[in-house]
């Protein structure tokens, strides 16, 4: 069976695994999640159509699988955990509509 899991960040950083479209869209507005997330290594079509569907902001691409090269923005794990701990620190502060909250 495969889920959708969400982290315990507010925005509700979202991991997806062979879900349905329309599963996905059904939860992200279910749930108001403001943001959801690119990967580095999969066709952005996807996440990019949620965001479309529900208001949601795309909040950053994350990297999972692979670094980037040595002037990249994940050249090593560590730098690769610190990235994507800021862009998901980052999109904490969005609106549904992609604007920081407070704007």
């Amino acid at each position: 069976m495969h889920e959708l899991r969400q982290s315990h960040c507010p925005i509700g950083a979202l991991m997806w695994s062979a879900i349905s479209s329309n599963r996905a869209i059904a939860e992200v507005e279910a749930e108001l999640f403001p943001a959801v997330f690119l990967e580095n290594v999969s066709d952005p079509r996807l996440m990019c159509q949620i965001a479309s569907e529900t208001g949601a902001a795309i909040g950053g691409t994350l990297f999972s699988d692979s670094l980037t090269k040595e002037n990249g923005e994940a050249p090593s794990y560590i730098e690769m955990v610190r990235h994507n701990v800021s862009t998901i620190v980052s999109a904490c502060g969005l609106t549904r509509t992609g604007r920081k909250q407070g704007n």
